[in-house]
């Protein structure tokens, strides 16, 4: 099994030593579509974004959250018959 791993880094050596410039394209390449996938990615500070969305009391509290304008502070709800 550990010699499995090897054989792989032993390629990558063998073709970098042999090829330097192919190798630098394939980085070069595989940078470009990182960056490309990488412009679809978001930050949101909002807690919520981890709780799921169907759940009604998400969904109330993103309610509130949308009248309020309260984004990232404290919201104290009472619930009752």
């Amino acid at each position: 099994m550990a010699e499995n791993k090897h054989i792989w880094s032993r390629a990558i050596v063998n073709t970098s030593l042999r090829h330097p410039w192919k190798m630098l394209i394939a980085a070069f390449v595989i940078t470009l579509i990182s960056i490309g996938f990488a412009q679809k990615l978001q930050m949101r500070m909002n807690w919520t974004d981890i709780l799921p969305a169907a759940d009604p009391i998400v969904q109330s509290y993103r309610e509130v959250q949308e009248k309020f304008g309260n984004a990232g502070g404290l919201v104290i709800a009472l619930e009752g018959n």
